[in-house]
């Protein structure tokens, strides 16, 4: 609510006041991916320049430091900013930083994450829809397929994600079920009020044939996500590739969703992985049972 406030504020109270040759400077602590500046980036405005000067230079720094170095060592050493991070975590982070999250994640350890190219054949998996229906822009469609446990209690995520029209959405739907087979259980939600209902209902008839759940969304999203955090930060999670670059890069786009969670712009392919991860580590007596 306080983000949506302070972008119909700058829309409507700053940007009409603007002249073409009007200069604006934003200085501001960045608490979350979706805020003020992390909005204006998302538009791609021309003419705009963001400039980042952590008080511990990164790779890449602009001022050309070597990684680690401080921006004013004279009054606040490396070793002093060290010792903040520690103590302070994701406030150092948002304080310092001028990043929203931390590096290593904040519900999510991503650092535990291991990328392999498949999972081993012959585990239960679920693949759990998050929907939306926006071609081009905005919210994304996920489906996350968790598998697992292995011989080793080692669960798998396999993502996918696209944006489309609800018609186009729900063809991919029906043709990735068709290519898990018929082994992968299908979890859809289902949103309150008749709307929502009436959206699950024609999905589960779309995916006659299929093991299909529909299930209503509910509680917190950070509660949802938390027995999959518990795996991910005992490194028990892998994250699967299908040992292509289209694998990899939606592998690396579910590692950085779950590294920014919950101060992300995006948590659909979260939701999916949850749901999907809560259907294979608890799936009751009747999980191989039709719909």
């Amino acid at each position: 609510m306080i983000r949506e406030n302070v972008w119909d504020w700058w829309t409507t109270s700053i940007e009409q006041r603007m002249w073409p040759r009007t200069r604006v400077v934003v200085i501001a602590t960045r608490w979350h991916e979706d805020d003020l500046i992390g909005r204006i980036q998302a538009r791609q405005p021309e003419g705009w320049e963001f400039v980042n000067l952590p008080a511990l230079a990164g790779l890449g720094d602009p001022l050309g430091r070597a990684e680690g170095e401080a921006l004013w060592p004279e009054e606040k050493p490396a070793a002093f900013l060290r010792t903040l991070r520690q103590k302070m975590g994701r406030s150092f982070e948002a304080l310092f930083q001028g990043n929203p999250t931390p590096r290593e994640g904040s519900l999510f350890k991503v650092a535990k994450l291991e990328a392999v190219e498949e999972a081993p054949a012959g585990l239960r998996a679920c693949r759990a829809w998050d929907l939306a229906a926006t071609e081009g822009a905005g919210d994304w469609t996920a489906g996350v397929k968790a598998s697992g446990p292995d011989a080793d209690g080692v669960y798998y995520l396999d993502p996918l994600r696209f944006r489309c029209e609800p018609a186009e959405r729900n063809r991919r739907i029906r043709q990735r079920a068709e290519l898990d087979g018929a082994d992968v259980k299908v979890r859809v939600p289902q949103d309150p009020g008749a709307a929502g209902k009436e959206s699950a209902q024609t999905l589960v008839r779309l995916l006659a044939g299929f093991n299909v759940v529909a299930e209503p969304v509910s509680g917190k999203k950070e509660l949802r996500a938390e027995p999959l955090a518990a795996q991910v930060n005992a490194g028990n999670v892998r994250v699967v590739t299908g040992g292509t670059d289209e694998g990899r890069r939606a592998a690396a786009d579910l590692v950085e969703e779950l590294r920014q969670f919950p101060f992300g712009t995006h948590d659909d392919q979260v939701d999916g992985a949850a749901d999907a991860f809560a259907e294979v580590a608890d799936p009751g007596p009747d999980y191989s049972s039709p719909f």
